[in-house]
């Protein structure tokens, strides 16, 4: 029994070329990492009832944590975290609804979770290294 060659020549082959590269570029989509769209200003409720808001500069590059009624202005700083604002002295990580604060160097709370709606949105993955640093 022999290959029909003009069985898989052609139109045919070529639309089933298309419809792989369809569900390939599908599968890409799907696992494309996801960044939290945050807003300027949020509040965010830890287990235990503590409460600390968060306002971002609209640049996203700086910060403002308040903790019981103490403001703390915070610059942007490379991280694993979605986002990672520090003074030196004090840390706020977000990463989705999620965030945490160090006081020094003890943790101010556990499992803060943001009071504000937030929004997911796909990104392009960026490249580790060159001109573009992924933090950006």
């Amino acid at each position: 029994m022999g290959i029909d060659h003009q069985r898989f020549g052609g139109q045919r082959s070529s639309a089933l070329l298309a419809v792989a590269a369809a569900l390939v570029l599908a599968a890409c989509a799907a696992d494309m990492p996801r960044e939290t769209q945050f807003p300027e200003r949020m509040t965010f409720k830890c287990e235990g009832g503590r409460t600390f808001q968060v306002e971002l500069a609209p640049s996203g590059e700086a910060a403002v944590l308040t903790v019981d009624g103490r403001a703390y202005r915070m610059n942007k700083v490379p991280s694993a975290a979605q986002r990672k604002y520090s003074d030196g002295s004090n840390t706020l990580y977000l990463d989705g609804q999620l965030a945490f604060v160090e006081m020094g160097m003890n943790a101010l709370a556990r499992g803060c979770r943001s009071e504000t709606p937030l929004q997911d949105e796909a990104r392009p993955n960026r490249p580790l290294f060159g001109k573009d640093p992924w933090w950006r």
